[in-house]
């Protein structure tokens, strides 16, 4: 089976058959505003920008296109860069130079700060005043506190039909305990692939 992946231009920390199990809901769902925790080298933010929903022009379906043409028109990320000290840090910069060509077409925001602060969640609600995020992905601080938060900060945001989207529901303990609360309340859905894959969560806002 093809490895989805290879297709990114950056690194990705995504298992591919769970990923692209949940690119073909994200395409479904045609999200017109998209909001990311935990970004890192830019691989997903590629990803919610190549697989957007086509739209017509001219009578003709559009589906390799620039961004333009495709459903999104806002897409936010949420993230805090690591510091030079880290090994990672140059290829990160590296990735991240590639994001102004990628975004040149659409309403971009780059929130560089910690989620949890009371000032980068006020910026988020600045983006987004009428709650009208259409996926929400959260793949940020992976404690259970930490993913907790950000499950309640943000959410908020996203409108009645909405998705969010929670990374490593199985793979890490914490996010995993998480989950597991959430689906005793929530409509959701898992995308686990071969044993050892992170998983997926998506929740179903009501």
């Amino acid at each position: 089976m093809r490895n989805i992946l290879e297709q990114c231009p950056v690194p990705i920390l995504q298992e591919p058959w769970e990923f692209a199990k949940l690119l073909d809901i994200y395409k479904a769902h045609a999200p017109r505003k998209v909001l990311e925790i935990g970004s890192f080298y830019g691989g997903t933010i590629w990803f919610w920008l190549e697989y957007q929903a086509a739209t017509t022009v001219d009578g003709r379906n559009f589906y390799e296109l620039p961004t333009v043409h495709g459903s999104l028109r806002c897409l936010t990320s949420i993230d805090y860069p690591i510091g030079p000290s880290d090994g990672r840090y140059e290829e990160m910069i590296r990735c991240r130079a590639l994001w102004a060509e990628w975004t040149k077409d659409i309403e971009f925001h780059d929130i560089q700060g910690d989620s949890h602060n009371p000032v980068t969640i006020q910026r988020a609600r600045s983006v987004y005043p009428h709650n009208d995020v259409d996926f929400l992905f959260i793949d940020g601080d992976h404690s259970y506190a930490g993913v907790k938060a950000d499950y309640e900060n943000y959410t908020p945001l996203v409108r009645t039909g909405g998705l969010i989207v929670l990374h490593d529901v199985y793979g890490l303990p914490e996010v995993k305990q998480f989950w597991k609360e959430l689906k005793k309340t929530e409509r959701t859905q898992t995308i686990i692939g071969q044993p050892g894959g992170w998983g997926i969560g998506i929740v179903y806002k009501q």
